[in-house]
């Protein structure tokens, strides 16, 4: 008889395992990530509606001075030169624009600083590059780097 109540207390507390396995109060769940939340197509922390794209703050540099396409094993890295409106300008990156028709069209993008200063153009000379695989350059037949004041383009 005393057997028979050892085993069914011993059924009663290993049922609750299932519950407990999955909760915080296992011990060996302290350091697993949580489990997914289901997806269902959306997330659920973003309202409802058209979303409105982030801003970005960086305008174009002034002047672009030199583009070149350079081959690599598998695409091609397109590198592109260009002078500042004042020294510290930072956050330099190739943009991508767009694509008219065969030409690719990237603009150089940079953040200024809050307190400018001038200086020599050497000084405030920025060079920014972007790898392109050959699946982007694959209908493509020229690339086009846009600044402020002018815009250099590059051939295949």
């Amino acid at each position: 008889m005393r057997g028979l109540i050892w085993c069914v207390m011993l059924g009663a507390a290993l049922s609750g395992c299932a519950r407990i396995q999955e909760s915080r109060f296992n011990p060996l769940n302290v350091f697993s990530p949580p489990p997914p939340l289901p997806v269902e197509g959306r997330n659920a922390l973003l309202p409802e509606g058209p979303q409105l794209e982030a801003l970005d703050p960086r305008g174009a540099i002034e002047q672009i001075t030199r583009v070149a396409l350079e081959p690599v094993p598998g695409g091609a890295i397109l590198r592109a030169t260009g002078v500042a409106e004042v020294q510290g300008a930072y956050d330099a990156e190739l943009v991508l624009i767009g694509q008219d028709g065969a030409t690719r069209v990237y603009q150089f993008r940079v953040d200024r600083p809050v307190e400018t200063q001038v200086g020599s153009a050497l000084s405030r000379q920025i060079t920014v590059a972007a790898r392109l695989t050959n699946q982007e350059l694959a209908s493509v037949g020229a690339i086009r780097v846009e600044g402020r004041r002018n815009a250099a383009t590059v051939g295949r």
